[in-house]
């Protein structure tokens, strides 16, 4: 009978710890010490932190539950298996908190929902030990060493089972962490591509303008110098000089540089926000998945083409 009552106390004691674990009550804290207290300390700290919770000192203001905490944690650290019980679990839920923190929401429900089942597994079980009457005698021993192996293999299994969710969903994650980092990578690479071909059709066209007038100009100077006399014609030298210019002339040219004039300020309002948008694009720091960078270069690039159109407009006119 004494065994029996022995190994219920020692099952009853093993729920108390992992319940405590299960539920974050820092049993070290509340007696005033710390994990690396000796067990022969713990009795003298218990006394002196639950003084004040005594029924005799705390008189009306008596709290049953609170007392009863104290003697419990007292129990549980003074006991080897319960105290290792009680760590044991406790660093588990430290890991399982910092996985959790990790995850994202859909993932951390899905952990927090299985924990949950799996505590009311495990208070339930603790239940049953706690108020199972067994045989006397070795029948007793038998039974509860029986019952000890399958929570503990239960456990285990159970353990098991959630090492293995955390680990598919940390692949998971890193799965989708690469994917969208090749995207970005594939979408910045897009985007430096249209600039660098916007620029060479812009150098292209410069190229082919600045041709066009220097080839145009000399065209029209190798035209007038290849020019020779008829036979029968007078020499160049005995020709009449050519007429003077007319005020017609001179009046188209005077309306070409008022023109000209007119649109001298837009072209430099033009170039001044080309310049500006220029200097905001180089000062945005280039960050991998941040694209201000390339859309300001995009913007830059469309000022400088708008500019030079106004420029090459005021030229013709």
């Amino acid at each position: 009978m004494a065994d029996t009552s022995a190994a219920a106390a020692a099952a009853e004691l093993l729920a108390h710890a992992r319940a405590f674990a299960s539920s974050n009550q820092d049993l070290y804290a509340l007696l005033g010490v710390d994990a690396t207290t000796p067990r022969a300390d713990i009795h003298r700290a218990w006394r002196k932190t639950s003084l004040r919770y005594h029924p005799d000192k705390a008189g009306d203001s008596f709290d049953p539950e609170k007392w009863q905490l104290f003697e419990r944690a007292r129990d549980v650290l003074s006991d080897p298996a319960a105290r290792e019980a009680y760590d044991t679990q406790r660093s588990a839920n430290l890991i399982r908190e910092q996985a959790k923190m990790a995850m994202d929401d859909r993932r951390r429900r899905m952990v927090e929902d299985l924990e949950a089942r799996e505590k009311a597994g495990a208070m339930a079980a603790a239940a049953g030990a706690a108020g199972q009457q067994t045989g006397a005698g070795d029948a007793s021993n038998t039974m509860s060493e029986q019952e000890r192996k399958k929570t503990a293999e239960a456990g285990r299994k159970r353990v098991e089972e959630r090492q293995r969710l955390m680990r598919e969903a940390e692949e998971r994650e890193r799965q989708r962490a690469a994917e969208k980092e090749e995207a970005d990578l594939k979408r910045e690479a897009d985007l430096e591509r249209r600039i660098g071909e916007i620029q060479a059709r812009k150098a292209a066209k410069e190229a082919a303008r600045r041709q066009q007038a220097e080839g145009g100009s000399e065209g029209a100077e190798a035209g007038m110098a290849e020019k020779v006399v008829p036979d029968g014609d007078v020499d160049m030298a005995d020709r009449p000089a050519p007429p003077p210019t007319t005020t017609t002339t001179a009046s188209a040219k005077s309306g070409a540089e008022s023109r000209q004039q007119e649109t001298r300020p837009h072209v430099l309002e033009a170039q001044q926000k080309a310049e500006k948008l220029a200097a905001e694009a180089a000062a945005i720091p280039r960050v991998r998945g941040d694209f201000s960078h390339t859309y300001a270069r995009l913007k830059a690039a469309q000022a400088v083409k708008e500019a030079r159109q106004l420029a090459r407009e005021g030229m013709a006119a």
